[in-house]
């Protein structure tokens, strides 16, 4: 959404997100619930994960959290990981239809871009009340590679072992247990299931924010004046 992200080269960042609090835009944005058999029950922000992801992010934790060592350490388990693991057959209900496929990876997106590379969802917005679901289906991975490569190049909508379902609900069940994290942090297994909650978290972002990732243009307010 534009807010300023502290690195190397953006020193300033703090001093820029304190510009933004006093003089950005205040929007309401949705919230993804998830419901787990065991009875956890957990919000979300920006993702889901089931399957792949949730597998290496279980194994080694958030790289975003960790060292540039550890990184590259997360970076050498995840490729080993993904060398092993297998498509499995799982069924996913949305708000209109049953869907049976072999899941290598399933992520719920309330946003557009997964990490900050890959636009999995490019008709996502934070605010319609909507959940976009990418699930990649194949076996091994070279299937897992060429969903990496049609991603990274912006064609996994032509894919058609790639799906992308809209819904306001989601359940998915597998036949084997099949790990789940909510912004990068692990949370159990399947089976889940998965809600939007409308317009539940209010946030205050920059004038220059992309319009795209926004249903309603018009119902900001300054953060100062609300």
């Amino acid at each position: 959404m534009g807010i300023p992200i502290w690195h190397p080269l953006n020193s300033e960042a703090v001093i820029k997100g304190a510009e933004v609090i006093a003089k950005g835009w205040s929007r309401q944005i949705d919230l993804g619930h998830l419901r787990l058999a065991t009875g956890t029950s957990r919000y979300f922000l920006m993702w889901c994960g089931i399957g792949l992801d949730a597998a290496i992010t279980e194994k080694k934790g958030s790289p975003t959290k960790s060292r540039p060592l550890n990184f590259a350490a997360w970076i050498v388990s995840g490729l080993l990981i993904t060398y092993d693991f297998m498509g499995t057959p799982a069924t996913l209900t949305t708000d209109n239809e049953e869907i049976h496929e072999r899941v290598i990876m399933a992520v719920v997106s309330n946003a557009q871009l997964y990490g900050r590379i890959w636009r999995l969802a490019p008709r996502a917005k934070m605010d319609d009340g909507l959940l976009d679901v990418g699930v990649l289906t194949g076996h091994r991975w070279p299937s897992t590679a060429k969903h990496i490569l049609g991603l990274t190049l912006h064609r996994h909508i032509e894919d058609p072992s790639f799906h992308l379902y809209r819904t306001t609900k989601l359940s998915l069940t597998a036949r084997y247990e099949l790990p789940v994290h909510v912004d990068a942090e692990t949370v159990g297994l399947t089976p889940v299931e998965i809600e939007t909650v409308p317009r539940a978290l209010r946030v205050i972002i920059p004038h220059n924010a992309p319009a795209r990732l926004f249903e309603e243009n018009g119902s900001s307010v300054a953060a100062g004046v609300e």
